[in-house]
C-alpha cells in the first residue's frame, strides 16, 4: 500500500519528502521535491537522489527556517494526526517564497510514529497578494485620514463663526436669519460628526488608537450620559428610563471612548423610536465567556431591524435601509465605529432585534480595575464641556 502511495505521490505536483522519526533523516521523496531541492540549493541538476538520502533537510537547504518546528512535531506526536505549519518564509533563487508545511505521521503496529511525510504547498502568490492588499488598504486609510483632516479645519472655522454670531449678535439677528443659522449649525455638526468618525476609524485601523483608562463608577457615568440626552428625547416625544441593578460599580475604563459608544447607541435609539414610546438603559452584571462583565443594555421601541440585515449592522456603511434617511439621516458608519471602539476597550456588543418591535444593544465591558498613579481616583467626574459638544455633534442628524 505504501509503495502504491509513493508511486502516486511521484506524479503529484507538490514536493513530498519522507523522514525517519524521530531522527528526521530523509528516506524518500518524489520528483517534485528533488526539483525543489535543486532550485533552493542553486546547483540544479548536479544534486541526485543519493546525495540527499540520510541527510537532514536543513543540511541541503540552509535558508530554510522551520520556526517553532518542535511545537508542531510535538502536536503531531500527541494527536497522531496531520498538522500544518503555515507561512514558512525562505530564500529561493534570490526571491522570498512562502510555503505551508504539512506534517503527516505514519503509525506503526505499536501505535508509534515510524516516519513522517512532509508536504510543501507553495503559497507565495497568495501571501504576496495579501501584502499588496494590505498596502492598498494602508494607502486608502492614509488618504482618507488626510482628506478628512483637511475637511475638519474649515468646519471648525464655520462652527466658530456661527457660535460668534449667536453669542455676540444674538439680539440683532432676525428670526428668519436665526432659522438659517440653525440649519448651518446643524449641518456643520453633522459634517463634523462624519469627519470625526472617519478620523477615529482611520486611527483605529492604523493602530494609532490610545487608551486612557482610569477607574470610574460605571453606574454614575452611564446615568450622567443618559440624563444628558433627555432634552433631545423629550423634544422628540420619546421617554428615557435609566435602571441599575447596583448603586455603584468601579471598573477600569476609557471614559471618553465609552461616552462616544453610549451616545451613538442612544442617538440611534432615539432617532428611530416614534413619539409616545420610550428608550431604556439598564446596567447589570453577568458572566460572558467565563469572565465577569458589566453590561449596559440600550433598548428602544423603534422600527427594529430585519433578521437578514442584522449581520450587516456593524459593517462599514452598513445602514439597514436607505429609506430611513427621510426620518433620520446618517452615513452608516456609526455602529461600525462603535464596534471598533468596543473592541479597543476589550469589550463586546450584541444585537437583538425584531422588525416593528424595537432593538436591544447590549454592551459588555470587563469588570476589572486598573492601576492608577493617584491614590484617590476621581471616578465621579465627567467633563461637562466635552459632553455638551459631543451631544451637539452626535444628535445633529435627528430632525426635530
Amino acid at each position: 500500500q505504501r509503495d502504491y502511495l509513493y508511486n502516486l505521490f511521484n506524479t503529484m505536483r507538490l514536493p513530498i519528502i519522507s523522514f525517519s522519526f524521530p531522527e528526521y533523516y530523509i528516506k524518500e521523496f518524489n520528483k517534485k521535491a528533488l526539483s525543489e531541492i535543486r532550485e533552493f540549493t542553486g546547483i540544479d541538476n548536479l544534486i541526485i537522489k543519493s546525495d540527499t538520502i540520510g541527510k537532514r533537510l536543513a543540511e541541503l537547504i540552509p535558508s530554510i527556517n522551520l520556526r517553532n518546528e518542535e511545537i508542531y512535531i510535538e502536536q503531531m506526536n500527541k494527536t497522531k494526526s496531520s498538522v500544518c505549519h503555515k507561512r514558512i518564509g525562505m530564500e529561493k533563487k534570490g526571491r522570498k517564497v512562502y510555503y505551508d508545511i504539512i506534517y503527516h505521521p505514519f503509525i506503526g503496529i505499536n501505535e508509534e510514529i515510524t516516519e513522517v511525510l512532509i508536504v510543501g504547498v507553495d503559497v507565495t502568490d497568495e501571501v504576496e497578494k495579501e501584502k499588496q492588499m494590505e498596502n492598498i488598504l494602508k494607502l486608502k486609510d492614509d488618504f482618507l485620514y488626510f482628506i478628512t483632516h483637511e475637511f475638519k479645519t474649515p468646519l471648525t472655522v464655520i462652527n466658530a463663526a456661527v457660535q460668534t454670531l449667536e453669542h455676540i449678535y444674538s439680539k440683532e439677528i432676525p428670526d428668519k436669519a436665526r432659522v438659517l443659522i440653525g440649519k448651518i449649525k446643524q449641518n456643520s455638526f453633522r459634517q463634523l460628526r462624519l469627519v470625526n468618525n472617519l478620523l477615529e476609524i482611520a486611527r483605529i485601523n492604523s493602530g494609532f488608537i490610545k487608551l486612557k483608562q482610569r477607574n470610574v463608577d460605571i453606574v454614575f457615568l452611564t446615568k450622567s450620559i443618559t440624563e444628558s440626552v433627555a432634552i433631545y428625547a423629550q423634544q422628540k416625544g420619546v421617554g428615557i428610563v435609566f435602571v441599575s441593578k447596583f448603586p455603584e460599580r468601579i471598573i477600569g475604563l476609557d471614559d471618553e471612548k465609552f461616552e462616544r459608544i453610549l451616545l451613538n447607541l442612544l442617538s440611534n435609539a432615539i432617532k428611530f423610536t416614534p413619539a409616545g414610546r420610550k428608550v431604556s438603559v439598564e446596567v447589570f452584571s453577568k458572566l460572558h465567556n467565563n469572565k465577569r462583565m458589566v453590561c449596559i443594555k440600550v433598548k428602544d421601541q423603534g422600527i427594529g431591524i430585519p433578521k437578514v440585515k442584522q449581520s450587516l449592522i456593524f459593517d462599514q456603511f452598513g445602514q439597514v435601509d436607505s429609506m430611513l434617511t427621510n426620518q433620520a439621516e446618517g452615513s452608516g458608519i456609526g455602529l461600525y465605529l462603535v464596534k471598533l471602539l468596543v473592541n479597543s476597550i476589550g469589550g463586546d456588543i450584541t444585537l437583538d432585534s425584531e422588525l416593528g418591535k424595537g432593538s436591544v444593544f447590549t454592551l459588555m465591558i470587563p469588570a476589572r480595575k486598573v492601576k492608577e498613579d493617584t491614590k484617590e481616583p476621581e471616578y465621579k467626574h465627567i467633563s461637562d464641556s466635552r459632553l455638551v459638544q459631543s451631544l451637539a455633534i452626535e444628535f445633529s442628524d435627528i430632525y426635530i
